[in-house]
């Protein structure tokens, strides 16, 4: 139970509506944990209402949890509308603003609940280890009259943590399935297995994580995403809090259905500054993809606000843009990659794909005449290839290469006050069997940047003044009318009582 993770590799220049009011705590608290504040929601946590039972130091060292109720996507939050042609009014062309009408229907009103638990028990000198089994099982009518009419998905797994001499062991094995009237129940694997050691044993400390998850694994309430089997996507519609459809470009440790792999991590302190960099391989299970999906970074939360996926009623992500396929959601937007080595007679890609991403970081924290000074800095490459490759790699064979450098600064000038800076910058390249401008005869070749400034003012210990100026331009040199450039400025006022 959860959602897709924003992992603790972005820049936290623009702040969230839930953060505080604080002073240097939040940079100080991402330069050591990653997180910006306690309880952050990026965290994998899951909307729920309903009802939640826990049994915590049973006899035996059992503990349980039981829940029955509604997520986001029980309560009807579904079937995003995908054709941009329903998003916009009839007599506007496609790139302007969506109106959302008619998004999700009449589906929010049908009878729909997930319910599900866990049995855990702990064991261990600390009792901090621990074996569990967990259960879910979501099901959503389809018609308000024939209660038999309805689609589910079920999910089982045994999942572990452990230490065994120093080395952190976690893991899930399970396995989960979807069925409707239009789709035939078939069941699929999700195993996952992740070692951390120690860097007294290793030199330096390294996180190793396996796994694969078949393309018949469902859960719309999960962390793993599970866009990419076009046959469920097209039964269910894109649900709420989709970043991608289809081939997913993701960071590393985010898992996607549909594939095996394997991440290595490692982390490195020198003085006041730490370097972490994490490479990962993933090859699809069987070829799937038609269609590949990126997230843009560097200005996808401004460009979400403009086009903003959530005004009253609205229930899911958005395809805009003026060649139909950038995809706004929650706090941010993506870019939809055609494909175009398909089978002429079934329109199927027939080559599985390879997903290489490597992802780099850099923090340090000092100081400048006895005032706390930060900097930041956050370097991505991935590219999609027939192929595996050992690194990721742009040539003519290449379906996609995307790479991000992302600079954050913050220096308290004075007493309670933090003058914040970024600069970031992202390319995005599509191959040879990419969709090509007709134009240009070029396919996708894009160039983003972002330029900010602000600053953080504590008035008192419970409120603080926060400004945040961004200019930004982008423009994809092989499809003409994909461009912008435009400013963002914020101030936010946070008082607590």
């Amino acid at each position: 139970m959860g959602v897709y993770q924003v992992l603790d590799r972005f820049s936290i220049f623009d702040r969230t509506p839930w953060e505080g009011a604080n002073n240097t705590e939040k940079y100080s608290s991402y330069f050591s944990t990653g997180a910006t504040n306690p309880g952050d929601l990026r965290w994998n946590y899951q909307a729920f209402q309903g009802l939640i039972i826990n049994g915590a130091k049973l006899p035996g060292d059992f503990g349980f949890d039981l829940f029955w109720g509604k997520t986001q996507a029980n309560g009807g939050l579904i079937n995003a509308i995908e054709d941009p042609f329903q998003n916009i009014p009839p007599s506007q062309s496609a790139g302007n603003v969506p109106n959302y009408f008619g998004l999700a229907g009449d589906r929010r009103y049908l009878p729909s609940t997930v319910m599900g638990g866990k049995l855990v028990r702990s064991f261990g000198d600390q009792k901090n280890q621990t074996l569990a089994y967990n259960g879910i099982y979501s099901e959503t009518a389809l018609d308000s009259v024939n209660t038999n009419l309805k689609r589910s998905y079920q999910v089982h797994s045994l999942s572990l943590d452990l230490n065994i001499e120093g080395v952190g062991i976690t893991g899930e094995l399970g396995a989960g399935n979807y069925k409707s009237p239009t789709y035939a129940e078939k069941w699929g694997e999700a195993l996952m297995l992740r070692f951390k050691t120690p860097a007294s044993m290793t030199g330096l400390p390294f996180d190793v994580q396996v796994y694969q998850i078949s393309k018949n694994f469902y859960n719309e309430n999960g962390e793993i995403a599970t866009n990419s089997n076009k046959a469920i996507r097209d039964d269910v519609g894109l649900t709420i809090g989709a970043t991608g459809t289809g081939g997913q470009v993701a960071q590393v440790n985010q898992l996607i259905h549909n594939r095996r792999g394997i991440t290595v991590g490692t982390e490195y302190k020198v003085g006041p500054a730490k370097f972490s960099a994490s490479w990962s391989l993933a090859q699809e299970l069987d070829p799937e993809s038609t269609n590949l999906s990126f997230v843009h970074r560097i200005n996808g939360l401004a460009l979400s606000r403009i086009y903003n996926p959530f005004p009253g009623g609205i229930t899911g992500p958005i395809i805009f843009g003026p060649y139909n396929r950038k995809l706004s959601f929650f706090r941010g937007a993506s870019e939809i990659v055609r494909t175009t080595d398909i089978n002429a007679e079934t329109a199927l890609t027939e080559n599985r794909k390879s997903f290489n991403v490597v992802d780099l970081q850099g923090k340090l924290q000092t100081s400048l005449f006895d005032r706390d000074l930060y900097f930041f800095y956050l370097g991505y490459f991935a590219s999609v290839t027939a192929d595996a490759e050992p690194i990721p790699t742009y040539n003519d064979n290449a379906y996609l290469f995307v790479q991000y450098h992302e600079f954050d600064f913050y220096y308290e000038i004075l007493p309670k006050f933090i003058l914040t800076g970024y600069f970031g910058i992202e390319n995005a390249r599509g191959g040879r069997n990419t969709e090509w401008n007709e134009e240009t005869q070029k396919p996708l070749d894009q160039l983003g940047t972002a330029v900010g400034v602000g600053f953080d003012w504590m008035l008192a210990e419970n409120s603080g003044l926060y400004f945040r100026h961004r200019w930004m331009q982008f423009e994809d040199r092989s499809f003409p009318l994909d461009k912008y450039r435009g400013r963002e400025v914020t101030i936010e006022l946070k008082t607590f009582f």
